[in-house]
């Protein structure tokens, strides 16, 4: 499955996984958390974050490392996380930055 990986202190990327929870949990150094990724334009899409990384104060905050992905039916015809198709991986590439430290 196509996802955007992002390291803390590394440019965002494209990788494939083989989008199990193991291989999800090995991404974030956990367990699992998703986001809604909110931007107009675009749906399903999710980060999936270490449950202990998303802070409030005010407003989500993400710390260290995550993924984007895209929440919809799986293999199983099942709601999970799954791919990013092309579009959602065009356009997550061309927003990831915004509001990003890194």
């Amino acid at each position: 499955m196509r996802v955007i990986s992002c390291k803390a202190g590394m440019p965002a990327m494209p990788i494939d996984i083989d989008g199990t929870l193991e291989s999800m949990q090995e991404l974030v150094g956990g367990y699992i958390e998703t986001v809604r990724y909110d931007y107009e334009g675009i749906k399903n899409v999710i980060y999936v974050v270490n449950e202990e990384g998303k802070v409030y104060q005010g407003r989500d905050l993400i710390c260290g490392d995550f993924f984007v992905a895209a929440f919809g039916i799986n293999e199983d015809g099942e709601q999970d996380i799954v791919g990013l198709n092309e579009r959602q991986e065009e356009f997550v590439m061309n927003t990831i930055g915004f509001g990003r430290l890194i």
